[in-house]
């Protein structure tokens, strides 16, 4: 899921088609209200699952809920008018949030405090919680504003070409290195390929 979380910078991928069509099988022909929750990936296909399903479901929904997701290319957001489902966003990302800022957010984050550090923030286990309520905080870590200014900077100096293959060169790499997931990278237990 990786490759395909980065591909969302710049193409439809698909699992946000799946996941519009997911919505609407499973919610065709009933008439309750429908709460969408999602963590990372999951957030971001909550929100265009919403704004892609059949207006009968997209009427239904009530809630979004989008934990540290990443946000949308701006053009998809004009495309499928997701400012209109600000109102039903409930966005929550951790004091230090990388991947929930990601492009463009569709809607304002409450900031959540953490019980681990850095990346590892992203896992919503480690989510401080008190009396049944996140533990909420001022602002996102400085750190984090910097190396999302620096991610968005560069997002916007390549087309798509240019994304698409520095993301397949990447995955290369990775693939080569044995990581399989963002703990193995961010703990540099990346294995032995000679």
């Amino acid at each position: 899921g990786w490759k395909e979380d980065l591909n969302l910078s710049y193409e439809v991928v698909p699992a946000e088609v799946s996941a519009a069509a997911y919505l609407d099988t499973i919610h065709a022909g009933r008439q309750e209200p429908i709460l969408l929750v999602g963590h990372s990936k999951g957030g971001h296909l909550a929100i265009y699952a919403a704004a892609a399903c059949r207006e009968e479901i997209r009427s239904r929904i009530t809630r979004i809920f989008d934990a540290d997701g990443p946000g949308f290319g701006r053009g998809m957001i004009e495309q499928l008018d997701l400012y209109s489902l600000r109102d039903k966003i409930i966005r929550i990302i951790p004091v230090f949030s990388v991947i929930g800022c990601l492009l463009e957010p569709v809607a304002e984050a409450r900031i959540v405090d953490s019980t681990e550090t850095l990346l590892m923030q992203h896992y919503p286990l480690s989510w401080k919680v008190k009396g049944g309520d996140f533990v909420y905080c001022g602002e996102v870590d400085r750190r984090a504003v910097k190396a999302e200014k620096i991610l968005e900077e560069w997002l916007e100096k390549l087309d798509a070409d240019e994304r698409k293959r520095f993301i397949d060169e990447l995955f290369d790499i990775l693939g080569a290195a044995g990581s399989d997931s963002l703990k193995d990278v961010m703990r540099g237990n990346l294995h032995d390929y000679r």
